[in-house]
């Protein structure tokens, strides 16, 4: 009856981990779009690529929204979508990239800006070539990531950071918006073909969809507590039992 009982609880814990996410993604630039896509559905979510013209409908229901590499301002009806989506408790991925890249970069700031978040991107060239980084913060969204694969970034000032690349610049922030979480990631290719098969980028874009998909054996951020709580339940009916 212990084993059970044991079992139950953790089926439980994990059948929520497991659970599967509903993933917009607009790539402008075009480089992420088809590997995050190919990640994501292999991990059994929905992913939806949305275009330019996007409406508060078409991210209506999504989990998370990933704008990579936008080319062009939002305008005011995106922006408001956006601010209600992340207010009312979805996580948004901003991407930009280094020097060079100065129209991706004012993009996300003007993103940000209307969210009111304290992030900026700031134009910067670090980092050549593609590198690997262990500076990796302790945060619910880094749990199990003990290496990122990236290359050639900007910076990120503001909000938490998150990843610093190995010359010293934030290239990775979050800030709480609302009930939801805004993601500034200053560098394309943490999610391109090249670097998504690490698994320190997997598991930092699962933890980031909140799916579940705990490739390193880390729990999705919030399942501690639900381990705990089927753990304790557990062994309060084995004591209702004896007694």
């Amino acid at each position: 009856m212990k084993t059970f009982l044991l079992t139950a609880g953790f089926a439980v814990v994990f059948s929520v981990a497991a659970s599967a996410s509903t993933i917009d993604i607009l790539d402008e630039y075009g480089v992420d779009a088809g590997p995050l896509t190919t990640f994501y559905t292999g991990n059994s979510d929905t992913v939806n690529n949305l275009n330019s013209g996007f409406t508060s409908s078409d991210i209506s229901g999504a989990n998370l929204v990933v704008l990579a590499g936008l080319t062009s301002n939002l305008n005011s009806g995106q922006l408001a979508a956006i601010d209600s989506f992340v207010t009312g408790g979805g996580n948004l991925v901003l991407m930009s990239d280094a020097a060079g890249f100065e129209t991706l970069q004012g993009t996300l700031n003007n993103t940000l800006t209307s969210l009111g978040s304290t992030m900026v991107n700031v134009d910067g060239s670090y980092d050549s070539g593609y590198q690997t980084t262990t500076t990796i913060a302790s945060n619910p969204f880094t749990t199990g990531v003990t290496s990122l694969e990236y290359g050639y970034t900007s910076a990120i000032t503001g909000g938490t950071a998150l990843v610093t690349g190995v010359g010293g610049q934030v290239f990775v922030a979050t800030e709480q918006i609302g009930s939801g979480n805004v993601f500034a990631i200053a560098d394309l290719d943490t999610a391109d073909v090249n670097t998504i098969s690490n698994a320190g980028n997997q598991q930092f874009y699962c933890n980031v969809a909140g799916d579940g998909c705990a490739l390193s054996g880390a729990p999705e951020p919030g399942t501690f507590g639900l381990a705990g709580l089927a753990v304790a339940g557990a062994f309060a009916m084995l004591r209702r039992k004896k007694a």
